[in-house]
């Protein structure tokens, strides 16, 4: 399976966004997710899949 990944940042927007992200939270919000795809038996679309990414780092 080939994944495509879709930016919508500039790369200055997104070494913006990489220095800033919050290092401390990021292995929490891995795990979190990881948890949930297990527990549906990894049965996600790609936009649920982005939706779950961009809940556990808001």
């Amino acid at each position: 399976m080939k994944v495509q990944w879709q930016v919508k940042l500039t790369a200055d927007e997104l070494k913006s966004a990489l220095r800033s992200a919050n290092r401390t939270r990021a292995p929490g919000n891995c795990d979190s997710v990881l948890k949930e795809a297990t527990a549906a038996s990894g049965k996600f679309t790609h936009d649920e899949v982005i939706a779950r990414n961009r809940a556990v780092t808001e």
